[in-house]
């Protein structure tokens, strides 16, 4: 089940997707925005304390290349996630 806490979008034109802070999952899920059916194989992340994993997943931002910002308050940190392709 997904968990919405916060959301972003896609940083394209049309902004075609939603980037989404799965809390109660701790993964950030890609949904079409138009179906908001979950893009095949977009999910990252899971809870914990690591690299790339979040602890309290809190805030969530995009910026215009579609980067990824995370901000956890358990971890007291901010995580950047870069698109590739």
């Amino acid at each position: 089940d997904l968990t919405v806490y916060n959301l972003g979008f896609s940083g394209d034109a049309q902004q075609k997707y939603l980037v989404v802070g799965d809390l109660a999952n701790g993964h950030i899920r890609i949904l079409n925005r138009q179906t908001l059916e979950e893009v095949p194989n977009s999910a990252f992340g899971q809870t914990g304390h690591g690299v790339g994993q979040f602890n309290g997943l809190h805030a969530l931002a995009t910026d215009s290349k579609g980067n990824v910002y995370v901000a956890e308050t358990r971890a007291a940190r901010l995580q950047k996630f870069v698109v590739k392709g």
